[in-house]
């Protein structure tokens, strides 16, 4: 499993993302959140799913965090997941 926080310097961010993007790299998981990867974070080489687990305040860093993995380039069917309870505010 490999993350992405915002305690991680760029260089590092960047050395994860090409590590998860490369076929032979043995990873399935990346953890992440809205705020350090929802912009300019390229992942459609080897990801193909998204489960959102928190809502952001803003429907647009959503969009644009589905759009990680929904751009072009992508060959495979894309899965977005977003986990919400029941009877909440979230599901509106």
């Amino acid at each position: 499993m490999l993350s992405i926080r915002s305690a991680h310097s760029h260089a590092d961010r960047r050395e994860t993302i090409r590590a998860f993007n490369d076929p032979s790299y043995a990873v399935d998981v990346l953890v992440t959140n809205f705020r350090t990867s929802s912009l300019g974070v390229n992942l459609q080489g080897c990801c193909c799913t998204t489960i959102i687990m928190d809502i952001a305040v803003n429907v647009n860093t959503v969009i644009q965090t589905i759009g990680r993995i929904h751009r072009l380039g992508q060959t495979k069917i894309q899965n977005i997941y977003i986990v919400t309870v029941n009877l909440t505010y979230d599901q509106i």
